[in-house]
């Protein structure tokens, strides 16, 4: 593995954004601001992660789970809005996108399923 040594980058005049100056970076150096991606995916997962232990106990058994895929495929597709990399597939989203919105179509109605299906009663 390679040293990270050196490796800068410049913020520019819009907030959020950087500007990759070092050859060794895995970022093109065209002088183009960019997202840092990787730091709002960060900060989203802490974020479900923290709702997911808030709301565990409150939820029916197997809920927890569907919760977590509908949080993380709403975070991936707006992620991916701001990702300059990814080239576009269909209607102007990129494949991660349809991929957070079939698994966010399936996880949905799964846990709406789940949160509101009565118990079954057994019968002795």
């Amino acid at each position: 593995m390679g040293s990270m040594e050196g490796i800068t980058a410049r913020l520019p005049r819009c907030p959020g954004g950087i500007v990759y100056e070092h050859r060794n970076s895995f970022s093109p150096i065209d002088g183009i601001s960019r997202h840092p991606v990787q730091f709002y995916d960060l900060l989203g997962d802490m974020a479900i992660a923290g709702v997911l232990i808030k709301i565990r106990y409150r939820l029916p058994e197997g809920a927890t789970f569907f919760v977590y895929l509908v949080l993380f495929s709403v975070l991936r597709f707006f992620l991916f809005f701001v990702r300059g990399n990814v080239p576009e597939v269909l209607f102007a989203l990129k494949n991660a996108q349809l991929t957070a919105l079939v698994v966010l179509a399936v996880a949905l109605p799964a846990l709406i399923v789940r949160c509101f299906r009565r118990p079954a009663v057994s019968v002795k």
